[in-house]
């Protein structure tokens, strides 16, 4: 009967080499030794006292080290990397706060690797008992079991967090406790997890819009291009824009905004100033029946900070109001016209007998496009659009009708002009 373990696979014979009286202490040698036939011996491979940790068995991994259970938002593509580290056997490892709503749901898995690498079920049949503690530590999957050799955990709090495993060999020599009738078992040494946050929603004083105040609302035009910056990030941070929210407009039967801006954005990342740019173009307004017309909007984002931790809200700019063009003014009047300027400089000679022809009168014609109460901003260029002065080139007297401001103009026109024609009126 042989009762010890042996080290090493393989066959073996037992070989008689002498026998001793039951009943008295005499010793006989055999005259030649008896030999067994040869005897095969199969051994579980020893128990390894190994850490558990972000690994697997050999460098030939099986799990993945990280298992996120909630993508990026549509149509963002930066998110916590998932690749899997080389074979770990230090005492300690990161990991990420797990946050469903506000985060990407990071979830780990810990296994245990194979006494060797080129055994890849040795052990298959051993019973492994999980424990986990600390920072909310919670298994979702794997755990207790013949052959559990992984757990995936999730990690509610922030702090450390312990994995402790117990494996309990299926193989005699019996030694008791476990699920077998006896049986070898050892403690793996402790992991020790250090669990960091998922990143703080941005702040308002991190953001500015181009041309604006640190953290404030801005305005600008369609059609444009314009730059948002943030700030205060660590170096390292990925960030990404993947959304332009409408979040009012000035409506109206017949409005519509449309925003060419391609999203996601690239990712940027901080470096040592800590802070990230991004483009946007400001988008096309159709103007309804309220005027002016503009839209609000706000552009979002989701990030992934050093710690390979990732947030996906509360990543919300301060608002844009992007304003409609005008369209431009269209003044009608009379053309062409005769020098009428009566008052000095340039003023025509008050012949008797010849009448000086009155003011020369100019409106807007299009004010359907504008709402009441805009105001208009007259101007006269030469033939060289060079600007015209009033009073020594010509005299105008605005006026007002219809809800409108200034939107008739009077003209008399300097006698020099005819000199300069043709003229342009600007309207604004």
């Amino acid at each position: 009967t042989v009762t010890a373990a042996y080290d090493a696979l393989g066959s073996i014979s037992l070989t008689l080499n002498s026998l001793t009286n039951g009943s008295s202490p005499v010793s006989c040698a055999l005259a030649a030794p008896v030999t067994s036939a040869s005897v095969t011996i199969t051994q579980y491979p020893d128990l390894v006292s190994v850490r558990t940790g972000t690994f697997n068995a050999g460098g030939n991994p099986v799990n993945p080290t990280a298992f996120n259970t909630v993508a990026p938002p549509a149509p963002a593509t930066l998110a916590p990397s998932t690749t899997i580290p080389a074979a770990n056997v230090a005492g300690t490892t990161t990991a990420c706060q797990y946050h469903a709503t506000d985060g990407y749901g990071q979830e780990y898995i810990y296994a245990i690797p194979e006494a060797s690498a080129a055994v890849s079920t040795a052990n298959s049949n051993d019973y492994f008992d999980w424990t986990v503690s600390g920072a909310g530590g919670t298994i979702v999957a794997g755990g207790d079991g013949i052959g559990s050799r992984f757990v995936r955990v999730r990690w509610t709090g922030t702090g450390t967090g312990t994995v402790d495993v117990v494996q309990q060999n299926n193989q005699p020599p019996a030694a008791g406790g476990g699920p077998f009738t006896g049986s070898c078992n050892t403690t793996m040494t402790s992991l020790s997890v250090t669990v960091n946050p998922i990143p703080a929603a941005f702040t308002p004083s991190q953001y500015q819009w181009q041309g604006a105040a640190v953290g404030v609302s801005h305005d600008a035009c369609e059609n444009q291009t314009i730059n948002i910056t943030i700030s205060g990030l660590a170096s390292g941070t990925q960030v990404q824009l993947y959304q332009i929210n409408q979040v009012a407009n000035s409506g109206g039967v017949g409005f519509g905004y449309t925003n060419p801006t391609t999203l996601p954005s690239p990712i940027q990342t901080a470096g040592g100033a800590g802070t990230v740019t991004f483009t946007i173009n400001t988008g096309s307004i159709t103007p309804g029946t309220i005027l002016p017309a503009w839209q609000d909007i706000t552009v979002q984002f989701v990030t992934v900070n050093q710690n390979n931790c990732g947030r996906t809200t509360g990543l919300v700019s301060p608002v844009l109001r992007v304003w409609d063009t005008p369209a431009n003014p269209v003044a009608t009047g009379p053309t062409p016209v005769c020098p009428n300027k009566i008052t000095h400089p340039n003023a025509l000679i008050n012949a008797a007998g010849i009448p000086i022809p009155g003011a020369y009168t100019y409106t807007i014609s299009n004010l359907s496009s504008y709402p009441s109460g805009t105001m208009f901003a007259w101007q006269i260029r030469d033939a060289g659009s060079v600007l015209l002065t009033p009073g020594p080139d010509y005299t105008i007297t605005l006026s007002s009708s219809g809800g409108y401001i200034n939107n008739n103009a009077a003209i008399r026109f300097g006698k020099h002009l005819d000199a300069v024609s043709p003229l342009t009126i600007e309207v604004a």
